[in-house]
């Protein structure tokens, strides 16, 4: 699910499975000589079991049964709603949520590429909980997910509903709210492709 461009541009990158994953790799840490700072490990998204609730709180549950980062066929019986969100150029089995999902279960920061740098998923359920869109455009943080920041005049957006990227500058905020802001990519894999184009 998770193609070779991805996995090469992300090495390294990847969440602890669970808390006792992520304790032996900060214990591995000290054993070398780091010094790893005391942190909440629970008022963060590190492992993969907190990635999956935090991606749960933002809606983003693929289906009862699944599991999220293997099987991206989805039946449409469990989700009524899917053929409305496919993007038309993909296998029309294949839900375009389901690489988000993916990535950002398994992946815990995402290296500099083509563009403005990335969020974690941490940043993004920030971003989605600070409501910063919401008195202009009541509902945005739950069709829009915020990838970037929006220091640079503009900011990456993932729509909920289809998975397109949009490249969206201040000006471009009331277009994109209500529809009318074409997508910069069909998919979030067609966005990572971009991003990480110098990795292929």
């Amino acid at each position: 699910m998770i193609d070779d461009l991805i996995t090469r541009a992300l090495a390294g990158c990847e969440r602890p499975k669970d808390r006792a994953a992520l304790e032996r790799e900060l214990e591995q840490a000290r054993l070398k000589g780091f010094r790893v700072p005391d942190i909440d490990l629970d008022r963060q998204v590190i492992t993969e079991a907190q990635a999956h609730a935090a991606l749960a709180r933002l809606g983003l549950a693929l289906g009862a049964g699944l599991d999220p980062g293997l099987d991206p066929r989805l039946d449409p019986r469990l989700d009524p709603g899917l053929g409305a969100r496919l993007d038309p150029r993909l296998d029309p089995g294949l839900n375009p949520g389901a690489l988000f999902y993916a990535v950002m279960a398994a992946y815990r920061r995402f290296p500099p590429g083509r563009g403005a740098e990335l969020y974690d998923l941490d940043a993004i359920e920030k971003a989605a909980d600070s409501g910063a869109w919401e008195e202009d455009f009541p509902g945005f943080a739950r069709r829009f997910l915020q990838l970037s920041s929006s220091e640079g005049e503009g900011s990456y957006f993932y729509a909920v509903a289809g998975g397109a990227v949009f490249d969206a500058g201040w000006n471009d905020m009331e277009e994109l709210a209500a529809g009318r802001l074409p997508a910069r990519w069909a998919s979030y894999a067609a966005f990572l492709h971009w991003y990480y184009a110098d990795h292929a």
